[in-house]
């Protein structure tokens, strides 16, 4: 319901009256309090999130080692992470607000009953007999030694952990120990201070503060600091259950992945891995570093400092915290950088599902042209592929209509911010509906259909071959490998699969959700099938992962320098490389020439709906076809620069830029034509500069949705007649 056009029409429909928003925060509600709610749908949902994203993540880290097995929530009814809507808390006046409604006066209030709560403990029999048994046996400790005084001070520990246990709610600190009676004053500094924590200002604030918390063992499943129940502080959290469980993964699957990884390598934790890594790297260097002296040994030097350093940034790389990232969680001016990729994007890419129309060609580079459109396309439009469709959409894929990442892929965008301002809300609504405005996620959802549809047939021809005593060639079973699957869950896959053909079209297929699992081992199967399925499907539909770029495009800068050349670099590992590494195979060769004919389409179509004629010589046309493929990946961006800056013109996407926006990409663009209308319409006013149409133009460059390729030439006509209409003169040369 909540993607595409007349959502609310849809959700009336449906018998859903509840928008969006309000859906998404009753879910959260819900995982709050485990109170239900009214609406079985809500309850539905946030079912759902207990049992795919909070139990499973919860359950990995037990069985990590990086939480104990009786880790508990403390003052909050369930595992659903709280974030605060710093935005709100800003716009109330921060620490200096005072009276109902704030943020300040609510903690005040709070810790002001507990205060009561802990001075009425304070003077009841109960507490006083422990504080007089306590005092009693510290003064045996002074006359007491050796065994005698080592139970002395465990009973002693003990009637502070009875006192502790007996105090009221919220009258202990974290640590267990008992709050200390504060004055007013002391109890407002304390609110002011809890302020200051949930705004980031006492520290350097982090895009994403649980890994920080995760990193030194799983806090986020810990309890509270704040002493206060959660749900009396509920209007002041981000109150998005979509929002905050997209944080809560991103900070905590990293961190699982990585461990796992390093008990793969023999390592206790990601620590210790890095550490043993680099302890053999310099073995290594000591040896090679015998004997040598002068600049022989300052270059060996060099390699190693340089290695160390790569070994620490791949592992903060794949964490997601190099070098610092930028602190969008406060209130500074820096909150405002994740919206300038995003409005880059939403201003430019109006044509990229044109552009990705290669994207079929790459199918047929990989899985060859029969196939692709015979097990692949045909498949997906076929009565038969309600089935394969659902097995993608359980592992994640073909759902980009709702989901849009590779959209945001292309942004740059990470969405990380809990500081949902005007402006946020505003990019969130224009965001959520552009990928499908442009059709991209559409087409995205059909490439990972077909890739998927593929992929499932290919693997699980070869499996039930092999089971069956047929003849597999040794390409397919090495292919199968590399996806991780090994021959031993071969007869387990083959089980559960065998019968799974299409009558019609005889596409295999997996039908995930009948498999009835009994065994680890039947379950280990089926996860390593379902990983293959989605590593084969990224390896054709592309989005960029997080070593695809340099290092410095994980940096603020890079990302701004480098927006929307991820794909290319990404494409540059799995369509250049991959090519060059098995260049006679005839699918390579075929995918090749599929990618320049639609590469060669894409400019064509694109030319007209920009209202251009498109230039068919050969020489134009062969520039146009690589470029648009993505054959030569980042290579073809060096080229495309060059001539630039050399003044040759360069590829019609390059014709609209100057020197800085081929240099410093969409930003360096934005900043030259921001200059240049301020410089004109200065010029104007004081009778220098005469207002024209094409003026108009390139300041409709700058708003979002105005290139939408469907609309792009009429909404150009139509500021151009409307500002001629009302005495705006075309430009004259």
């Amino acid at each position: 319901i909540e993607r595409g056009p007349f959502k609310y029409s849809r959700a009336k429909i449906n018998g859903l009256q509840i928008s969006w928003d309000d859906f998404d925060a009753a879910i959260s509600h819900v995982l709050t309090s485990e109170q239900p709610h009214p609406m079985p749908e809500v309850n539905h949902g946030a079912e759902i999130y207990r049992k795919r994203i909070y139990d499973p993540i919860k359950n990995d880290l037990v069985s990590l080692g990086l939480l104990p097995e009786d880790i508990s929530p403390g003052n909050a009814a369930a595992y659903f992470m709280i974030v605060f809507n710093r935005q709100k808390i800003i716009e109330e006046g921060g620490r200096a607000a005072r009276g109902r409604g704030t943020l300040p006066q609510a903690l005040f209030d709070g810790f002001q009953a507990i205060q009561e709560r802990l001075k009425v403990y304070k003077e009841s029999p109960l507490y006083k007999s422990f504080q007089e048994q306590i005092e009693k046996k510290e003064a045996q400790r002074r006359t007491t030694t050796g065994k005698a005084l080592k139970i002395l001070k465990e009973e002693i520990e003990q009637l502070k952990k009875n006192i502790a246990k007996n105090a009221p709610k919220g009258s202990t600190h974290h640590d267990g120990s008992l709050r200390e009676i504060l004055d007013e004053p002391a109890m407002w500094a304390s609110v002011e201070q809890t302020v200051d924590n949930i705004l980031g200002h006492t520290e350097s604030a982090h895009l994403n503060p649980v890994l920080d918390k995760l990193t030194s063992g799983g806090k986020p499943l810990k309890a509270r600091k704040i002493p206060l129940e959660q749900l009396d502080l509920r209007d002041w959290h981000l109150t998005s259950a979509s929002k905050v469980a997209s944080m809560y993964v991103r900070a905590t699957v990293p961190h699982i992945e990585m461990t796992k990884a390093a008990k793969l390598f023999g390592a206790d934790s990601i620590g210790e891995m890095r550490e043993s890594i680099q302890n053999s790297l310099k073995k290594e260097y000591d040896a090679k570093a015998k004997g040598l002296t002068g600049k022989a040994a300052a270059d060996l030097k060099n390699k190693f400092d340089a290695a160390t350093k790569n070994i620490s940034n791949s592992v903060e790389i794949l964490m997601g915290v190099y070098q610092g990232p930028v602190p969008i969680l406060d209130n500074s001016a820096a909150k405002y950088y994740d919206q300038f990729l995003r409005w880059n994007a939403i201003r430019l890419l109006g044509y990229m599902t044109l552009s990705s129309i290669p994207d079929l060609g790459l199918q047929v580079f990989t899985n060859g042209p029969f196939r692709t459109l015979y097990h692949g396309l045909r498949h997906a439009f076929s009565g038969a592929s309600g089935l394969s469709r659902q097995d993608l959409r359980s592992i994640g894929y073909a759902v980009e209509t709702e989901l849009g990442t590779r959209f945001k892929s292309m942004a740059e965008h990470i969405d990380l911010t809990t500081s949902p301002s005007i402006i946020h809300r505003g990019m969130d609504e224009l965001e959520r509906n552009f990928g499908n405005l442009t059709l991209m996620n559409q087409w995205n959802s059909l490439m990972q259909n077909i890739a998927g549809h593929v992929s499932i047939d290919r693997t699980l021809d070869t499996i039930n071959k092999a089971v069956e005593g047929k003849k597999v060639s040794n390409k397919e079973r090495v292919r199968v490998a590399k996806l991780g699957i090994p021959e031993s869950d071969f007869s387990i896959i083959s089980k559960y699969t065998s019968d799974n053909i299409d009558p019609k079209s005889k596409t295999r297929f997996a039908n995930w959700n009948n498999w009835d699992i009994k065994t680890e081992a039947e379950a280990n199967a089926l996860r390593r099938f379902q990983n293959s399925v989605g590593q084969d499907i990224d390896s054709i539909v592309i989005v960029p992962g997080a070593g695809d770029k340099p290092a410095i495009g994980h940096t603020p800068m890079g990302k701004l320098l480098f927006q929307f050349k991820s794909f290319l670099m990404s494409a540059t590992n799995k369509v250049l490389f991959a090519g060059l590494q098995d260049p006679k195979d005839i699918n390579k060769m075929l995918g090749v020439i599929s990618m320049l004919s639609l590469g060669a389409l894409s400019y064509t179509v694109t030319s007209y709906l920009k209202g251009k004629e498109p230039d068919l010589s050969f020489d134009n046309l062969a520039k146009e076809s690589i470029d648009r493929s993505g054959l030569l990946g980042i290579f073809m961006e060096v080229y495309n620069i060059s001539e630039k800056v050399l003044g040759f013109g360069g590829v019609s996407r390059y014709q609209s830029r100057d020197v800085l926006g081929a240099l410093a990409g969409p930003t360096g663009g934005a900043i030259t034509e921001i200059a240049q209308l301020i410089r004109n319409s200065k010029d104007g006013v004081i009778g220098q500069h005469t207002i024209t149409t094409d003026d108009v133009v390139k300041f409709m460059r700058l708003m979002p949705l105005q290139n939408l390729f469907y609309i792009d030439q009429l909404s150009k006509k139509v500021a151009k007649q409307a500002t001629g209409a009302i005495g705006v003169p075309e430009k004259t040369r």
